[in-house]
């Protein structure tokens, strides 16, 4: 969902390029590709294989947010590992 891919980008904040649906059929045939020698690489067979359709963009403004948020669950999984 847009959502989804916003918030992504956000945390990892970075932009997150998208593809249209099929994107989990073609992984398979990527390997397949690549196994094969039909392709040389992964990145390669990836670009060659999968079409972008779209770029999210991280809010600069959601950045604390999700740093905080972070932060937190560091430190539940510290108390928890203790």
């Amino acid at each position: 969902s847009p959502l989804w891919r916003e918030i992504l980008a956000g945390v990892l904040e970075r932009p997150l390029e998208y593809s249209d649906a099929a994107v989990e059929g073609r992984g398979a045939a990527i390997f397949l590709a690549v196994a094969l020698g039909i392709q040389p690489d992964f990145d390669r067979a990836a670009d060659a294989m999968v079409p972008v359709i779209g770029t999210a963009e991280p809010v600069v403004s959601d950045r604390a947010a999700y740093r905080l948020a972070f932060a937190d669950w560091q430190e539940l999984n510290r108390k928890a590992e203790s």
